[in-house]
């Protein structure tokens, strides 16, 4: 009866202690992707016609922590004067600690949707005029040996011009 007890016992611990190995790399990718830091560095316009541009931005995406983040993709949706105008992604890549990767996002805008207050600043943007753009976006990776997305929101604001 005491072999089976202690079996039991030892069992138990084994179980504890490797659900709490499993929590703790939960909680580190968590973690992990709540420290991404991500900057717009430029933005170009470009694919101009009379229905619609492209806006390409330039991320810069930075992992301060030393674990690794897989799946990473960036989503955001583009403000001009607190007018909606479009959203964009970027690929998905593999951020490895303490390293940055450039990335871009192309956006497409289609014009017949937005203000004229809006399509003056897209105007002001491509004649190289001082251009506020607003970013609000999420950063997604895939966490816990790829079972689960997790995600890390953030703001940005890029002067062009």
């Amino acid at each position: 009866m005491k072999k089976q007890t202690r079996l039991i016992l030892i069992c138990g611990i084994l179980l504890v202690v490797f659900f709490s190995l499993i929590g703790s790399a939960y909680m580190i990718d968590r973690y992990t992707i709540k420290r991404i830091d991500i900057e717009i560095l430029d933005v170009k316009i470009s694919g101009v016609t009379l229905e619609k541009c492209t806006l390409t931005f330039t991320t810069n995406v930075t992992n301060p922590t030393d674990a690794t983040v897989h799946d990473l993709s960036v989503l955001f949706d583009v403000y001009i004067t607190n007018d909606y105008i479009g959203e964009g992604s970027s690929d998905t890549f593999t951020l490895t600690g303490k390293d940055t990767v450039n990335t871009t996002v192309p956006v497409t805008i289609y014009y017949n949707n937005l203000t004229q207050a809006v399509i003056d600043l897209i105007k002001d943007l491509i004649a190289g005029k001082s251009t506020t753009l607003n970013i609000k976006g999420v950063a997604y990776a895939t966490i816990f040996f790829g079972l689960f997305r997790t995600s890390h929101a953030f703001e940005a604001q890029i002067i062009k011009g």
